[in-house]
C-alpha cells in the first residue's frame, strides 16, 4: 500500500511538474505569438485589399486582376444563417473559449486515443484563421502549439469575435478557387450571398474541412452523397443549438443541393479593351517582374480613351462581317496621339477565339504602305525630288550573286511612259518606287528605317523592300509615320501612364518618349505632301471624311495583307486586314489571299476613317501643337488633273504612259493621263474691230460610259471626251469602284 502511494505521488508529481513545464512552455510561446500580431494584422488587411485594376485614362475600368475568387463582405453584410452554420460546422463553442478551445481538445485526444488513428479536431474558428493568416501550413506538433498561441495572442490582445468571425468567412477556402463565403456562394450555387437558403448555407459550411472542386462535385454523384450528408449533420446541430427551428430543418432536409452549371472560373475580369489589356498585363510583367498583381491593391493607370476604343472594336467587327464573303476573317487598329500615347488598340477581330495581338505580337508585310520611308530615304539624299518624273517603263534588274533576277510588277500591268512623282506615290505605282530604290540603295533604306524611323523588325535590303517585302508590326509602323506627323521627330508608343502599389505610391511613371530631329523636316513636309495627294487624288481618297488627313495605303501580293496608315492634327492610326486561320489551335496563323478587289484603299480606310474622325471630332487640333512649324513646302495640284503640268509633251511624246498602280481599284483618276493641250478656238466670222473672245482652254479625260465620271479599272467601258478647263469632273466613278 504504501508502495502504490509512493508511485501514485510520483506520477502525481510528475504530471504537476509536465503541466508546469507544459504551461510555462505555452505561456513562452503566446508571448512570442505576440510579435507576429502586427503582421496577422496586416494579412488581415489585405484581405480587404481591392483588387488590382487596370484604369483606362479617365479611370473607367478596363480589367480587375487576382488569381483567386474573392470578394470581401463585412460581417454585417453575412447572413445570421451563414454564420451559425460556419460556427455549428466548425467551432459550437466559439463564443464561450478565449482562442482555444480546452474541451474540444481533450475531447479530440480521448477519441484519438480510444480509437488508436489521428483525427482532425480541436481547431478553433480563431486557431484556424491564425495558421492561415500566418502562412504555417505544417502539420507537425509545433505547429499545432504555434497556432494555439497565436489564437490566444490575437483575442487577449483585443481582436473580436466579431473581427474574427468576418475575417475567417471571408478568408476560408471552400474549393473551385473560391475564398471567403460570397465567392463560394458564386461559384456552387451562382446565388448572391444574401440569397442562400439555410440548406446552401450548412452544405457550404461542411465543405471547408474538405475542399472539393465544383467539377467533382457535379460529376461525381457519391461525392456529392457525401457532401449531403455532411450538410445533414451541420443541420443536426443547428436545430440542436437553437440556431434554426423544426420547420426550417425539415424544408433543409428536404432540399436537393442545385449546383451552379458554369461557375466563374477566377475573378481577373477583362470588362473592356481585352486586346489592349493582354498588352499591358504583358508590359508590366516584362518591365516589372517582382510585383504580384495578384495581392491586390496595384493600379495600372493607361493611356486609352474608352470611348474610342468601343468605336474601333465596333468599327473593325462592322467592316470585318460586311467583308468576310470577300475572304476577310480579321483585322486590327492602333491609334496614338503626337505624344506617343495609344488611344484606341484592336488586335484582331474576335478576342474570344483568338487572342493574338496583331497590333504588338504580329509581323506583316507592310506593302506600299512602306513606301513613305523609302522615298524620303530617297528624298533626304537627294537622288529624287518632289518635281522629278521617274519611269514607269518595265525594267528587269539582273540577278545578284547567287540570285535571280528581278522584274517589278505594276499590280493592273499597265506601263509606260514618265510619271511626276507626286502621282507616282499618290497612286501608288510600283515601277517608279523600285527605280526609286536601285538609286538610293536598299542598305540605305534599312538603315534609315532603322535608325530613323525607329523599325526594330529585320529589314531584307532588297529591291522588294520599296514594295514593303520586310514584315514588320503596325507598333512599328505606327512609329516610322509619327516622325512624318512630327516632322522630324518620332514619337514611340506607349501604353501605361502609371503603376502605383497598395499604398498609392508610384513605383513607375512613363511618360512621352520623343526622340528629336531623326529626319530632314523639310523631306517630312515634303512626304507628307505626298500622302495628301493620297488622299485627295490617289488610292486613299475614301479618307478625305477625316479633316487634314494625310495617309498611304497598302496591298500585298495575291491581297494576302492590306493597309491604310495615316494621320491628322496630332492624332495617327494604323490599319490591317487580312484573311487569318489556324489549322493547329496552338500553332501560328496561317494568311490566305482575299478577293482581288480588297484594297486597304477601300477596306481598310472605312475603320481607319471612321475612328479617326471621331477623334478628330473629339480631340480637334489639340494634340498638333507640339509639331514643328511648317518648313514652306509647295503644295502642287493634282498632277493628272494640271494638264499643263503633267501631260505636257517632251520631244514630241507625252511623259506619262498608262498609270499602274498596287491599289488601283481606289485610285481616283482615269487609268491614263490627259492628253496635251488643246489649241484655243475662237468665233467664225469675227469683224475686225472688236476685241478676240477670251481664250478657252479644254481638256480631255477618260470616263466611264455609265456614270460620266472618271474612269476606274473596273469600269467596263469607257470613254475619252473633252472638257473645258475646270469643268472636268474631278470625282470616281460611284458605279464600279471595286
Amino acid at each position: 500500500m504504501r508502495k502504490l502511494k509512493i508511485t501514485l505521488a510520483v506520477i502525481s508529481l510528475v504530471l504537476v511538474v509536465a503541466c508546469l513545464a507544459g504551461g510555462l512552455y505555452f505561456l513562452s510561446a503566446v508571448n512570442e505569438a505576440r510579435a507576429e500580431l502586427p503582421k496577422i494584422d496586416a494579412a488581415a488587411g489585405q484581405l480587404s485589399a481591392p483588387p488590382t485594376e487596370i484604369l483606362a485614362a479617365d479611370g473607367t475600368p478596363l480589367y480587375r486582376v487576382s488569381g483567386e475568387l474573392r470578394e470581401y463582405v463585412p460581417l454585417a453584410e453575412i447572413p445570421k444563417v451563414v454564420q451559425n452554420a460556419m460556427i455549428a460546422a466548425e467551432d459550437r463553442r466559439f463564443y464561450d473559449h478565449r482562442g482555444v478551445d480546452y474541451k474540444a481538445i481533450l475531447r479530440t485526444v480521448f477519441v484519438n486515443t480510444r480509437d488508436w488513428k489521428v483525427a482532425q479536431g480541436g481547431s478553433t474558428l480563431t486557431m484556424q484563421l491564425a495558421k492561415q493568416l500566418s502562412s504555417k501550413g505544417e502539420r507537425t506538433f509545433g505547429r499545432k502549439v504555434h497556432d494555439m498561441a497565436l489564437a490566444t495572442a490575437m483575442e487577449s490582445g483585443g481582436m473580436t469575435k466579431q473581427r474574427i468571425l468576418e475575417l475567417y468567412l471571408n478568408q476560408v477556402y471552400f474549393g473551385g478557387h473560391a475564398y471567403g463565403v460570397k465567392a463560394a456562394a458564386e461559384v456552387f450555387f451562382g446565388k448572391q450571398l444574401a440569397k442562400l437558403t439555410v440548406s446552401e448555407a450548412a452544405f457550404l459550411a461542411r465543405l471547408v474541412r474538405r475542399p472539393s472542386n465544383w467539377k467533382d462535385l457535379y460529376r461525381n454523384q457519391k461525392l456529392l452523397q457525401a457532401a449531403t450528408d455532411n450538410r445533414n449533420v451541420v443541420l443536426g446541430i443547428m436545430l440542436g443549438d437553437k440556431m434554426i427551428d423544426q420547420a426550417q430543418y425539415d424544408r433543409a432536409i428536404a432540399e436537393e443541393p442545385a449546383l451552379n452549371k458554369r461557375p466563374p472560373k477566377s475573378s481577373a475580369r477583362i470588362l473592356m479593351a481585352p486586346y489592349f489589356v493582354t498588352h499591358v498585363l504583358d508590359l508590366v510583367r516584362r518591365e516589372l517582374p517582382d510585383i504580384d498583381l495578384k495581392a491586390g491593391g496595384y493600379k495600372i493607370e493607361t493611356t486609352l480613351d474608352p470611348a474610342l476604343q468601343q468605336l474601333a472594336e465596333r468599327e473593325v467587327r462592322r467592316v470585318v462581317a460586311l467583308y468576310r464573303r470577300r475572304k476577310v476573317t480579321t483585322a486590327a487598329f492602333v491609334m496614338m496621339n503626337s505624344e506617343g500615347q495609344i488611344l484606341a488598340e484592336v488586335g484582331g477581330a474576335e478576342f474570344e477565339k483568338n487572342q493574338y495581338n496583331m497590333v504588338y505580337q504580329g509581323r506583316r508585310q507592310p506593302g506600299s504602305s512602306f513606301k513613305p520611308f523609302m522615298y524620303a530615304t530617297a528624298l533626304a539624299a537627294g537622288v529624287v525630288h518632289m518635281d522629278d518624273y521617274i519611269s514607269n517603263e518595265r525594267i528587269t534588274f539582273p540577278a545578284p550573286p547567287g540570285g535571280e533576277a528581278y522584274s517589278p510588277q505594276n499590280s493592273n500591268s499597265k506601263y509606260g511612259g514618265d510619271l511626276p512623282l507626286r502621282l507616282a506615290f499618290a497612286i501608288s505605282v510600283n515601277i517608279p518606287a523600285v527605280r526609286t530604290i536601285a538609286k538610293v540603295g536598299p542598305r540605305k533604306v534599312v538603315e534609315t528605317a532603322h535608325e530613323a524611323f525607329g523599325f526594330v523588325s529585320p529589314l531584307d535590303p532588297v529591291l522588294p523592300l520599296a514594295l514593303g517585302a520586310s514584315a514588320v508590326n503596325p507598333l512599328e509602323m505606327a512609329q516610322g509615320y509619327s516622325v512624318f506627323m512630327l516632322r522630324g521627330d518620332r514619337a514611340t508608343p506607349y501604353a501605361i501612364k502609371r503603376v502605383l502599389n497598395p499604398d498609392g505610391e508610384v513605383i513607375k511613371e512613363y511618360g512621352p518618349n520623343i526622340k528629336r530631329n531623326v529626319m530632314d523636316a523639310h523631306v517630312c513636309e515634303e512626304i507628307d505632301q505626298l500622302m495628301r495627294g493620297v488622299i485627295e487624288y490617289g488610292t486613299g481618297t475614301r479618307a478625305k471624311i477625316v479633316p487634314n488627313a494625310r495617309g498611304k495605303t497598302g496591298t500585298t501580293s495575291e491581297n494576302r495583307d492590306a493597309w491604310f496608315c495615316g494621320y491628322s492634327d496630332g492624332l495617327l492610326g494604323i490599319g490591317w486586314i487580312a484573311n487569318e486561320r489556324r489549322p493547329d489551335p496552338n500553332g501560328p496563323p496561317v494568311y490566305d489571299p482575299m478577293e482581288s478587289t480588297v484594297f486597304g484603299g477601300n477596306v481598310t480606310v472605312q475603320f481607319w476613317a471612321s475612328v479617326m474622325k471621331a477623334a478628330h471630332d473629339k480631340y480637334g487640333t489639340r494634340f498638333a501643337t507640339s509639331i514643328k512649324p511648317s518648313t514652306g513646302v509647295n503644295v502642287a495640284p493634282a498632277p493628272a488633273l494640271a494638264p499643263d503640268q503633267a501631260g505636257q509633251p517632251v520631244n514630241g511624246k507625252s511623259k506619262m504612259g498608262p498609270v499602274g498602280g498596287d491599289d488601283a481599284s481606289d485610285a481616283d483618276l482615269p487609268s491614263t493621263a490627259p492628253d496635251d493641250k488643246v489649241p484655243p478656238k475662237t468665233a467664225p466670222d469675227q469683224p475686225p474691230t472688236p476685241p478676240p473672245e477670251p481664250v478657252i482652254q479644254y481638256v480631255e479625260a477618260e470616263v466611264c460610259a455609265d456614270s460620266g465620271m472618271l474612269a476606274t479599272p473596273y469600269c467596263p467601258e469607257t470613254v475619252v471626251r473633252r472638257f473645258r478647263k475646270g469643268e472636268e469632273p474631278k470625282g470616281v466613278c460611284p458605279i464600279h469602284k471595286g
